[in-house]
């Protein structure tokens, strides 16, 4: 049976930052919570429940900061919360798209950047480097599979910058993932408390 959520476990679930209006609607297949906050230009997550894994899924649809706010670590803050309440409930996971590659993520009119290819997996999400980009990789790199093994080296993490791009990912919510310890450096490393 799924579980049944609270008010303050869809408020986590969804990553709100404090001062947040959250809308939740419903439709056949999701629970669908979209977040308002002078901080986010779109924030909407979907939480949906896999009956083949018997778990609920969250997917991060859209996350897009207002340029103002670039630099505050509200990715970061907004995954901590999430993950740690999607521990708690139970989920089996957090899914999202990373989009974007390196000439979009230079794009000089700050609200027209997409760099959800690389803010995602330095935030513990995951995925097998696709074929398309691991033949650009230099040939120490070439034995890397997952982009969390990439990112792990600082030439690693230059490659993905500069040759990432467009890739379905994962947070993986079992205790002691590699999600869980990517997540966690980058939060200590900035002293982000949630």
């Amino acid at each position: 049976m799924p579980r049944i959520f609270d008010t303050n476990d869809l408020i986590e679930l969804s990553g709100a930052f404090a001062d947040s209006e959250l809308i939740v609607k419903y439709n056949k297949m999701a629970i669908i919570l979209e977040v308002k906050h002078h901080a986010v230009r779109e924030m909407v997550r979907e939480l949906f429940f896999d009956l083949d894994k018997n778990c609920w899924v969250i997917h991060n649809t859209d996350f897009r900061i207002h340029p103002s706010f670039f630099g505050h670590n509200l990715a970061a803050r907004s995954i901590a919360i999430q993950a740690n309440a999607a521990r708690r409930v139970g989920a089996g996971r957090i899914t999202t798209l990373g989009v974007g590659n390196f000439r979009t993520a230079r794009y000089p009119e700050l609200s027209q950047q997409w760099v959800g290819y690389w803010i995602w997996p330095r935030l513990g999400f995951d995925a097998d480097i696709p074929a398309a980009i691991k033949h650009f990789l230099s040939a120490n790199l070439q034995g890397c599979c997952r982009i969390s093994d990439l990112i792990a080296t600082p030439d690693g993490m230059h490659e993905w910058l500069v040759h990432g791009g467009e890739v379905s990912l994962e947070f993986d919510l079992a205790e002691g993932s590699k999600s869980w310890a990517v997540l966690d450096c980058y939060t200590a490393e900035r002293n982000i408390r949630v």
